[in-house]
């Protein structure tokens, strides 16, 4: 082989490594599809949990590995919002939505409350493409608000709705209106969460889902209609025909065969958006967080199991367009504080234990009312409830109560007839049902799982990203930054 032979051979060579790498490179142009998944109160161990928590129902050592936890780009990012540590959803949700660490309970506004900032979505809306909103909560709430809303609190819900109907985005999906005929006269914190029993409002001249027919929006109430949608249909509010406290999807755990699941939302929203000029779509799991709140493990985890199930999805359009399209996702914060682990249980756990948990909290918590109104009803009826609906006091399932936790369960009965109004039940439970907060929490460390919290955590939470431009969200950084990136690879 003469030199010149050589040469060539090695221009060839180059040659074919340049195109090599031009064609496995995911930053060439710009993403024409953007999936964007928040799981609210998802933290590193809400995700870990639910892995551990598959091996053991599997049998199997170690972990099974959730599917967006097999993303290539990785890494984490800062929740603090600008006026103190501990984050909310609408400062949290602002950050990732608009690209600006905002304060506490403003929803697409700067920390200032007068200047109003662009979302991901409007930036999106501008450049022709389609843009859908789906989520778990009311579809008004703290995190899916940021995305379309400009208020200075995030408790203006009737007008954070009607900046819904103003928005001209294509597909809202999942929860209703909270307060459609005006804020409540009395306002409570357990909104956040499903649980404020205020339905007293203010009565305004429109009522929310009328405005939104007045602007073109077509309003889907049942799974039939949800089922007929078909491409071309536009300017979509679908509302599961079933709805829970908070005007949310019921829990998966306790979801009917008619209700519309948030991996079905997504589904239908992929249909709706696809077009030549692509779509951003963002998908909450509004009731990660709820179920933290709680402190609520096993919901938890079939809550983390259906944002699985809806990122599956997203991953058999990727891989259709593999070069166009970006998934991301990430948490507003983490809620709970929970620990995978329990001083009780030294270095042991069984999250096999959570099997035998059938219910949500918030359904118990419904059922034993119902039973606190009748007359006979004693503290012996109220433990073969935690048998029939937790598992617990029976010895083949290795959750047989010690005096103390029957104990515990004792004075949590009681506490259910003071309806959280002494400062102890306060403390004690924050809000929650005495009686099944009381049996959450026993459960959940014989499994080896503890709660410092019913409240939000200041750790930073985990993003992952696949397909096009995924390599620019990895690393520790800021969640303001996921905003910019997006926007970034928009303007290209």
């Amino acid at each position: 082989m003469n030199k010149w032979t050589t040469k060539i051979l090695n221009l060839f060579i180059i040659f074919s490594l340049i195109c090599i790498l031009a064609s496995c490179s995911n930053t060439s142009k710009k993403p024409k599809y953007i999936f964007m998944f928040i799981g609210d109160g998802m933290g590193l161990h809400q995700t870990h949990l639910t892995e551990r928590f598959l091996a053991e129902k599997a049998n199997k050592p170690g972990v099974k590995i959730l599917n967006f936890n097999k993303f290539p780009s990785y890494g984490h990012i800062t929740t603090f919002p600008t006026d103190q540590f501990i984050t909310g959803s609408a400062a949290a949700g602002t950050a990732l939505a608009c690209g600006e660490k905002t304060s506490m309970k403003s929803i697409g506004m700067a920390s200032d409350k007068k200047r109003k900032l662009e979302s991901v979505a409007e930036f999106a809306k501008k450049q022709n493409m389609k843009v859908g909103i789906i989520s778990s909560a009311s579809i008004d709430h703290a995190t899916p608000a940021c995305f379309y809303a400009h208020q200075p609190h995030r408790k203006n819900y009737y007008e954070i709705s009607l900046e819904l109907a103003d928005s001209n985005f294509d597909y809202f999906a999942g929860g209703g209106f909270l307060y459609p005929d005006g804020n409540p006269k009395k306002s409570s914190e357990l909104d956040n969460y499903g649980k404020s029993e205020s339905r007293d409002t203010n009565k305004e001249k429109i009522n929310s889902y009328t405005n939104a027919k007045n602007k073109s929006y077509t309003i889907i109430r049942s799974k039939e209609e949800f089922q007929k949608l078909k491409k071309g249909a536009n300017k979509i509010i679908a509302i599961n025909p079933n709805l829970a406290d908070g005007e949310s999807l019921p829990y998966d755990i306790d979801s009917k065969k008619d209700d519309i699941k948030l991996s079905e939302f997504t589904t239908k929203g992929i249909e709706l958006l696809d077009n030549p000029n692509g779509f951003f779509m963002m998908i909450e799991s509004g009731k990660i967080d709820w179920a933290c709140h709680s402190n609520d493990a096993v919901t938890t985890i079939h809550e983390v199991l259906e944002l699985e199930k809806s990122v599956e999805k997203a991953l058999e359009f990727y891989k259709k367009h593999k070069d166009e399209t970006l998934i991301i996702v990430t948490a507003d914060h983490e809620t709970g504080g929970l620990g995978l682990g329990f001083t009780l249980k030294g270095y042991k756990s069984n999250y096999d234990l959570f099997k035998y948990q059938n219910i949500s909290s918030e359904e118990f918590a419904i059922l034993f009312d119902k039973k606190m109104n009748e007359k006979d009803f004693n503290f012996e009826q109220a433990l073969k409830m935690s048998e029939q609906y937790f598992g617990l006091n029976k010895e083949e399932n290795k959750t047989t109560l010690t005096e103390y936790e029957i104990s515990v369960l004792q004075k949590a009965f009681a506490d259910s007839y003071k309806k959280n109004k002494t400062a102890e039940n306060k403390i004690k439970y924050s809000g929650n049902h005495p009686y099944a907060t009381a049996n959450l929490r026993i459960l959940s460390n014989k499994a080896g799982v503890a709660w410092t919290s019913f409240y939000h955590s200041a750790s930073p939470v985990p993003i992952r990203a696949i397909g096009n431009s995924s390599d620019k969200f990895a690393g520790y950084y800021h969640n303001n930054e996921v905003a910019l990136k997006i926007k970034e690879l928009l303007r290209n």
